[in-house]
């Protein structure tokens, strides 16, 4: 569910968060089918290049009715939740005895470079 929750979370940013809805479409995901979210990842990516800086400079209110940011910081209280929640993922890993993938190619590359130190 988290997975599913995380590939939602971009579709809500677009619509709600930014004030406007792209035209770009997208199926909701089985958890388990990780293409898919790589391609909404990379549809995400795609919709925010489209985004103008005049665009992106424009204020809007939030839900509260008195407060206003710009388009830019709304987006990025997207990225810090994604974060939140990829952190979530890499905490449930370690708790199951498994190694995150970040952590795995960080030790990987370390080892790398102490082999071609040796």
């Amino acid at each position: 569910m988290l997975l599913i929750f995380l590939f939602v979370g971009a579709r809500y940013t677009c619509r709600h968060a930014v004030g406007i809805v792209p035209s770009l479409r997208f199926s909701f995901p089985h958890p388990l089918q990780n293409k898919r979210i790589g391609r909404g990842r990379i549809w995400f990516a795609a919709w925010l290049e489209t985004l103008t800086p005049e665009f992106l400079a424009e204020r809007v209110t939030e839900p509260d009715g008195k407060t206003t940011k710009s388009r830019f910081e709304r987006l990025l209280g997207a990225k810090e939740h994604e974060m939140h929640h990829r952190a979530q993922l890499m905490l449930i890993e370690r708790q199951l005895g498994i190694v995150p993938h970040l952590t795995r190619q960080f030790n990987e590359r370390v080892a790398q470079m102490r082999a071609a130190r040796a």
